[in-house]
């Protein structure tokens, strides 16, 4: 049976220490709730906050409460536009560094341009919102910026005529008056510089020249320059005749279109190497002839009639120089020789076919230049 009295036995020094612990824990105690009754009994002290305060504090929360609802990239972008200085402008007219310093990027400006160069026009400021790649939170921020009018049918009519004439139309930058370049967004000084321009040089050879006037916008200039219609120079087209492969010298290739002087000589030097072309197709195997410059010269190319006198060899005579082909190896005129030998000459195509000397792939490209 338990003796639980020996649990309870203590010598004077452990009582000493029990004792202490207790004095302790009971001193605790009473501080902890003696503090707590102390302060509620002290009266609460409410300061009065003005209306502001009051308003500024709930913006907060809800800004708060909105931004951490944010994804990620929209949070990103709130924090971007915290450090940039907005400023009006109008997406019609607006340019690619104006647009990057609104906090576009990059991707987003070339859409806009790419819209605007188009023909494509903002109306009203919820057309903006529509540009492909462009946030609603982007939209939000810039749309107090955008000097465009809201959803108005009356006041969008008017924009449109506004916009519609100062778009800038196909023109003669010979015959333009001074007027209709500053409807058009130039300024007096600009269209007395174009003016002037055009009547110290005799007038616009071509549309590059409105790039050496000075002082019209980078933008306008373009505009211009895409638009104008300068006069027409009267090309000829000339007239190619068409070639023997087979008879056809350096200077002859080298007349056809796309054939320079040194894909010329390339041709004729593996001509000589074939022993005659066979076949247009064998154009490709020259180094630099590709399938579309022989699809352009399809009709500037004689067809190769099958008489065609080619460089014939004969295959039962012919010994390993003579035999020697670009299209076969060495160990394939070594085959053939040797097959000649052991089982006598190649009476006609079949036979060399039937041998399996050859794959069938050159077999077919070889043997227009063997007699039998």
């Amino acid at each position: 049976m338990v003796n639980w009295r020996e649990y309870f036995i203590m010598n004077k020094r452990e009582r000493k220490s029990v004792i202490v612990l207790l004095i302790i824990i009971f001193t605790f105690y009473g501080l902890r709730h003696g503090y707590q009754i102390y302060l509620n009994s002290k009266p609460y002290s409410i300061s009065p906050i003005s209306k502001e305060e009051a308003d500024s504090f709930i913006a907060g929360l809800s800004k708060r409460s909105s931004y951490e609802n944010l994804s990620r990239v929209d949070k990103f972008i709130l924090e971007k536009y915290d450090s940039l200085q907005l400023f009006n402008f109008d997406p019609n007219t607006a340019t690619n560094v104006q647009f990057l310093k609104l906090g576009l990027t990059e991707k987003q400006v070339a859409t806009i341009i790419n819209y605007r160069e188009k023909g494509g026009r903002f109306y009203q400021k919820d057309d903006f919102k529509k540009m492909y790649g462009l946030r609603q939170i982007q939209f939000d921020l810039l749309k107090p910026y955008i000097q465009l009018p809201e959803h108005n049918s009356a006041t969008k009519l008017a924009t449109i005529q506004q916009i519609e004439s100062s778009k800038v139309y196909p023109y003669s930058p010979d015959t333009i008056s001074k007027q209709q370049l500053i409807k058009w967004g130039l300024s007096e000084k600009q269209a007395d510089a174009f003016i002037k321009f055009r009547d110290k040089s005799g007038g616009f050879k071509k549309s590059s020249d409105i790039a050496k006037i000075t002082f019209i916008p980078e933008d306008l200039r373009h505009e211009l320059e895409i638009n104008a219609q300068t006069k027409k120079v009267t090309v000829y087209e000339r007239k190619y005749t068409a070639v023997d492969l087979n008879e056809a010298d350096t200077s002859s290739l080298n007349a056809l279109p796309g054939i320079g002087q040194t894909l010329a000589a390339r041709i004729i030097a593996y001509r000589n190497k074939l022993g005659g072309f066979a076949s247009k197709n064998q154009l490709l195997e020259v180094y630099g002839f590709n399938q579309k410059l022989l699809s352009s010269l399809d009709t500037l190319i004689k067809p190769i009639s099958s008489k065609t006198a080619l460089k014939k060899i004969k295959i039962n005579f012919a010994d390993f120089k003579e035999l020697k082909h670009p299209y076969l190896s060495y160990d394939q005129v070594k085959a053939i020789i040797n097959h000649r030998s052991k089982y006598g000459m190649f009476t006609d195509a079949s036979k060399l076919q039937n041998a399996k000397l050859l794959p069938d792939s050159v077999f077919q490209k070889v043997n227009p230049y063997f007699i039998y």
